[in-house]
């Protein structure tokens, strides 16, 4: 938690909304920071690159954490098997999943805070259910990240939420394929993931 409160110190409670690149102004951001923080960075990257596919691949999302893991002190590697995982995505992403990248990263680490100030117990129970982990993680104030909060549904619960990170295109599948659902429920995820059983057993 130390790291985290850390990280959101130095970046989510100091945003650079001026012009220039991402990686110029987050290197400043977390200049003269610790190897553990550097090590953090690289792994919320990870998080928010590999679901990715379409529009940036394996090597692009390699170079960036590379880089940030470049600026410390002490550098680590990313592991081989989840160095193999940067080749592949979970879903196609917009231009603007990449152009808005601090709101993606800002939500993540709103994420993660928000995870290790969570008793165990309710943690377990978002683990165990898919429904009580949604809650949690929609009860985070958001903006600008909603893709990234479509792609944590599918990572941590991926037999109830579809590798679908729009949405809009949540919304037209569910009206698309209406006569499968069987759920009438106003949360759409619960209609896609009836709509998928009903399919499967037709």
């Amino acid at each position: 938690l130390a790291n985290i409160d850390e990280l959101y110190r130095r970046f989510n409670q100091q945003p650079d909304l001026s012009d220039g690149s991402f990686i110029d102004k987050f290197l400043q951001q977390l200049k003269g920071a610790s190897p553990e923080i550097y090590q953090l960075a690289g792994e919320i990257i990870f998080v928010h690159l590999m679901i990715a596919s379409g529009t940036i691949g394996g090597q692009a999302k390699r170079n960036l954490i590379n880089k940030v893991l470049s600026w410390s002190s002490a550098p680590v590697s990313i592991p081989p098997e989840l160095d193999q995982a940067l080749d592949h995505g979970l879903a196609r992403v917009g231009a603007a999943f990449l152009n808005y990248r601090p709101y993606q990263l800002w939500f993540l680490i709103d994420f993660v805070r928000t995870w290790k100030q969570t008793p165990r117990s309710q943690q377990e129970q978002a683990l165990a259910d898919a429904w009580a982990y949604k809650q949690l993680l929609f009860g985070i104030p958001i903006s600008r990240a909603y893709a990234q909060r479509e792609a944590l549904l599918h990572i941590v619960h991926p037999d109830t939420f579809e590798p679908i990170v729009s949405r809009e295109h949540k919304q037209r599948y569910a009206r698309v394929w209406a006569s499968y659902a069987t759920d009438p429920s106003d949360d759409v995820d619960r209609r896609l993931l009836s709509i998928r059983q009903n399919y499967q057993q037709r």
